[in-house]
């Protein structure tokens, strides 16, 4: 983005929605810092560190990645964590965010809620309209086009087209690299201190639902392309979910396991534990 762009975009906020705006968009300069985003770096080791001590052996690599169908994100958190917590390492949290289902809409998910809770991805609007654009629509007839004019202005709204045309030509080309792939290929991908940090990411509830939470681009594009399996990162697992892992990490016999760890065998965050001695007795 251009300063001229910069700076039609922070006026264009002022005169909608005040000073408030302005100190928002400072306030995220500051977070995307590249030296306050080493230091929450360092500080997911750190994490990650107690995370291992408090539940042992099971709990997963900070950085690993999984391979999961598009298709099968189908749900998104709102508001989402990202917005109040660090995006480096991974997460848990206990409460009902991944069993409050509401069915709310949300334009570009830039919105305050009071509690967080989960919606489906048919509610979000960006995900639909990016859906039908490669499917033919025009863009300037969706409605996250409008949104996007009225919020930020018309150049933002044409910059995200193209970036989306970008996206598309480079899967079609490329195939669907991780970023660590792309980097390797000497194309640098991310602001990111570790390249996995710029997947898709996705949360996992107490069940093992895979839920959305950042990366909208990326999930439109390879549902549209039809792609089968797509890289994934884990910010945020539900702490009755790593409760499940332990359970399966632990067990020395399918007869140890609860008919709920049983039923979760074969998801893809289990696939780093799960012994094939385990998966024969099955």
């Amino acid at each position: 983005m251009t300063l001229r762009n910069v700076l039609k975009n922070g006026r264009t906020k002022y005169n909608k929605h005040g000073l408030k705006s302005i100190f928002n968009g400072f306030r995220r300069q500051i977070k995307y810092n590249s030296w306050f985003e080493k230091f929450s770096y360092f500080v997911s080791i750190f994490r990650q560190f107690y995370y291992r001590l408090k539940y042992g052996r099971s709990f997963p690599d900070h950085y690993t990645l999984l391979y999961v169908d598009p298709e099968d994100i189908s749900l998104m958190v709102l508001p989402p964590f990202h917005k109040r917590i660090s995006r480096y390492g991974n997460h848990v949290r206990s409460g009902s965010w991944d069993i409050s289902l509401e069915d709310t809409e949300v334009f570009y998910y830039r919105h305050r809620f009071e509690n967080r809770f989960l919606t489906s991805l048919d509610n979000f609007y960006f995900h639909n309209d990016v859906l039908d654009y490669l499917s033919g629509t025009d863009w300037e007839d969706t409605e996250v086009y409008d949104f996007l004019v009225s919020e930020h202005s018309e150049d933002f709204a044409l910059e995200e087209k193209n970036r989306i045309d970008s996206l598309v030509e480079s899967i079609k080309e490329k195939g669907y690299l991780s970023r660590k792939e792309l980097e390797a290929k000497g194309f640098k991908s991310s602001r990111f201190p570790c390249p996995t940090q710029a997947e898709v990411e996705v949360n996992i509830g107490r069940n093992g639902e895979i839920v959305f939470e950042d990366g909208k681009h990326r999930l439109c594009v390879a549902k549209y392309l039809g792609i089968d399996l797509i890289p994934v990162r884990v910010l945020v697992r539900h702490h009755k979910w790593i409760g499940l892992r332990k359970e399966v990490f632990n067990a020395s016999s399918a007869e140890e396991l609860s008919e709920n760890a049983i039923d979760v065998l074969d998801h893809p965050d289990m696939n780093d534990i799960v012994s094939e001695e385990l998966l024969e007795e099955l």
